[in-house]
């Protein structure tokens, strides 16, 4: 837990130099969005490609860091980076001095996520539906014990009608991952019909046969 709070100062840092200073966020993509959103409209403090390319270095930058800890690149060489881009902007004079902090944030997030608990510095309303969805799951747990309770005595039936067939431990393998995936992919679409209704799942699946 220190480490994300760590991550969560140097963020909100970062994120409060880059909107008060240069009127961007260094981290928050989606309220850079939403600012050039506004920018279409002549209603923000900066052109529209000024935010694009903010976002675009963030991407660019995040690809980076995932593809080296993919390599196995330690996580240090990835987070001493990001140090060395967080003091750029004292060297590097007028609204250029924005782009080291975001490529700042799009070195830690990686990391962050890999070295610290499932959370991100710079999605809050998605940490805040897991902390609620969490919060629920402690008071409630019956109903998650039982979808996975239903999920794993599947796997255990698996397991015996291939015992019985004579399938190898490598082909039950194959078919049991096919059944989790299957059993993530109802718990998907059974979460999208309570919060949409069958609408939406049928748009859903439709578009997923065609891709």
């Amino acid at each position: 837990m220190p480490l994300a709070f760590a991550f969560a100062a140097i963020a909100g840092y970062a994120d409060a130099i880059g909107y008060l200073q240069y009127k961007a966020f260094a981290g928050m993509m989606t309220g850079n969005t939403v600012l050039m959103g506004l920018a279409f409209f002549h209603r923000a403090d900066l052109p529209v490609g000024e935010y694009a390319a903010v976002l675009a270095i963030f991407f660019v930058t995040s690809a980076i860091a995932y593809a080296a800890l993919r390599n196995r690149r330690p996580p240090a060489v990835l987070l001493v980076a990001e140090a060395i881009a967080l003091l750029l902007p004292e060297i590097i004079p007028g609204r250029w001095a924005i782009v080291p902090l975001v490529i700042a944030m799009g070195l830690q997030n990686p990391p962050a996520q890999r070295l610290g608990p499932a959370l991100s510095t710079t999605f809050i309303t998605g940490d805040i539906l897991r902390f609620a969805e969490g919060v629920i799951g402690r008071i409630d747990p019956a109903s998650g014990l039982q979808a996975r309770g239903t999920f794993r005595d599947l796997r255990h039936r698996l397991a015996g009608l291939c015992g019985r067939r004579g399938v190898g431990r490598g082909e039950f393998r194959n078919i049991a991952l096919a059944a989790d995936r299957a059993g993530r992919r109802a718990r998907f679409y059974l979460r999208i019909f309570a919060l949409a209704g069958p609408r939406q799942v049928i748009n859903i699946w439709f578009v997923t046969r065609q891709t």
